[in-house]
């Protein structure tokens, strides 16, 4: 019963999820502001807004107008389902503190995802919220060198790189949002650890181009591709199975 409760609880989380996706890159109201279709503006009911059920029940598309609701929204409720009771029943028992903190920082990283998926942006007050549930598990569970040295190696490397890059080639080759990104999990994931998330994000980022030049979806002079996603990926990985990609890493060089 409690694991039932748990996933509802987390389907909740995940339709509010959905409300932070879009408004936030579009700046409007987070907490006042009613759901309503993005054609229409018709006032969603609750009975439209129980999350997957409701767009069962829709056939997917809103009620009023007939525009199609994207199959994003009850994909992001069940996600965020799923990872949220992992979290719980993984750390309930042992660390509730470390539980509640993951389960705020893979709800953000949700977010995130799917804001520079659409938008190329990873919000800053994001991050740094981000940043703060991390520091909290960082100042109880490690010295202050290990994240403030990760914070530097996280942020400064990568900041100085973009900085010069931008400067010589006129364009942006790392976004802002991705370097605020690196420093606040270098905060928690310390000096090595960041290391190896950059390192493997830029591998995946780099495949993931390269599959996406395969099939024809972009070129090698188009707009670019949204890094976070990879940023995000693999830092999931080093903060619920660390040591995972260190061991990669030594095993194949």
């Amino acid at each position: 019963m409690i694991s039932i409760a748990v996933f509802i609880f987390f389907l909740l989380i995940g339709s509010f999820l959905n409300v932070l996706i879009y408004r936030i890159p579009r700046e409007e109201d987070i907490v006042v502001k009613r759901s309503n279709c993005t054609k229409c503006k018709k006032l969603i009911t609750w009975k439209e807004n129980i999350p997957i059920l409701s767009y069962v029940y829709l056939a997917g598309k809103c009620k009023n107008c007939k525009e199609r609701i994207s199959p994003k929204y009850p994909f992001v409720e069940l996600l965020t389902a799923l990872l949220g009771s992992y979290v719980f029943m993984r750390y309930f028992e042992v660390d509730q503190l470390k539980m509640i903190m993951f389960s705020i920082v893979i709800c953000l990283f949700i977010v995130q995802f799917f804001i520079d998926l659409e938008h190329y942006i990873l919000p800053h007050s994001l991050n740094l919220i981000i940043g703060a549930c991390l520091l909290v598990l960082a100042v109880r569970d490690y010295s202050w060198q290990h994240y403030i040295f990760g914070f530097i190696i996280g942020f400064i490397p990568l900041f100085l790189l973009g900085y010069a890059y931008e400067k010589y080639k006129g364009q942006i080759g790392l976004g802002g949002g991705d370097i605020v990104l690196f420093g606040m999990l270098g905060i928690y994931l310390g000096p090595f650890n960041i290391l190896y998330t950059i390192i493997f994000s830029s591998l995946l980022g780099t495949l993931v181009i390269l599959a996406l030049m395969a099939i024809g979806k972009v070129s090698d002079k188009e707009v670019p591709v949204p890094f976070g996603p990879s940023i995000l990926f693999v830092s999931s990985i080093q903060l619920f199975f660390p040591g995972f990609l260190e061991s990669l890493f030594l095993k194949f060089t």
